[in-house]
């Protein structure tokens, strides 16, 4: 992960080609975004199966992880143009982690290309409206009351 956040795409694929990759989605994951920084977003796709990969034990990968993976697939699907595929993806990232601007933001962006301006800007307010309650101020005393 350090490799990839500070710039270092070639070498991060060739150290995580060295490891392997089967059945880790989060070392997939960081493979895809190395490879989709060096501008080389079909390799990336190809990485990334309509689902993420359950561990060498079989068992899934932690919701997290497979909104992560739905969201980085569906964007990847965009760039590809394979748009019906992508709403799928983000759909699925969205649902996997609803609490996530940023899958909800993309899903927007999606309908945007897509010509669906309104399904759009509905996302768009939706990404940005907060997921939980906003924190109360104590109300002011009677030494702090306005006048």
């Amino acid at each position: 992960a350090a490799l990839v956040r500070d710039g270092r795409f070639e070498e991060a694929i060739g150290l995580l080609a060295q490891v392997g990759t089967v059945g880790r989605a989060e070392l997939i994951l960081l493979q895809a975004d190395a490879l989709l920084c060096l501008e080389r977003p079909a390799e990336a796709l190809r990485l990334l199966p309509p689902a993420p990969p359950a561990d060498e034990d079989g068992v899934a990968v932690p919701p997290r992880t497979a909104a992560r993976w739905y969201n980085n697939r569906g964007c990847l699907l965009v760039c590809a143009s394979l748009l019906a595929e992508a709403e799928a993806a983000l759909l699925r990232a969205v649902e996997l982690a609803p609490d996530e601007a940023e899958y909800r933001f993309n899903l927007s962006l999606l309908h945007w290309r897509a010509g669906e301006r309104r399904q759009a800007c509905e996302g768009r307010l939706a990404s940005s409206a907060p997921t939980r309650p906003p924190r109360t101020k104590p109300s002011p005393g009677p030494l702090s009351a306005p006048l």
